[in-house]
């Protein structure tokens, strides 16, 4: 099986998607906050929900995109000229790591959520402090974008397991 069979850089969604949502469901946000009803709290417990999930989906994928660019590394170290195959497994390790990236950009926090800092010391200052990426959204919205971001990141972890098992 040939990774062009299974990656094919046209089939990914632009980036800019995520961007133009986003721009979309701000536009609807503005106004006053009303009272949450019973029926946002469930939207809110849902889109609380589909973050976890995709959080989870993103711990999945950074391990295996872990290996991928060990064995990409690997490859590009030994010394010669590369056949096309491997040519291929690197350029798709680099596809992925790309969409990774883009998704990690466009995943914003939701108020209640605890979220990835990356590395950072959470020692010495307030936890509610704001990355500067939280968006005031309707719970309609917020799960909207959370299912948007769910679907994406389940698309990038299919996408690393079948670069991974053309190499293998």
């Amino acid at each position: 099986m040939h990774l062009r069979s299974i990656f094919n850089p046209q089939s990914i969604p632009p980036a800019n998607f995520f961007l133009v949502l986003l721009l979309c469901l701000t536009a609807t946000a503005c106004g006053p906050s009303p009272k949450v009803s019973p029926g946002d709290q469930s939207l809110q417990q849902q889109a609380d929900a589909a973050h976890a999930r995709a959080d989870s989906l993103f711990g999945l994928t950074a391990a295996l995109m872990e290996q991928l660019r060990i064995e990409a590394s690997s490859i590009q170290t030994q010394g010669r000229e590369l056949s096309d195959e491997e040519r291929e497994f690197v350029e798709a390790v680099r596809n992925a790591e790309y969409r990774i990236a883009a998704w990690h950009d466009q995943h914003h926090g939701l108020p209640g959520i605890d979220h990835h800092h990356d590395g950072h010391d959470h020692s010495g200052h307030d936890h509610s402090h704001s990355h500067g990426n939280e968006m005031h959204l309707t719970p309609a919205d917020i799960l909207a974008l959370q299912e948007a971001l769910e679907a994406e990141m389940t698309g990038i972890l299919e996408q690393c397991r079948g670069v991974r098992e053309v190499s293998h």
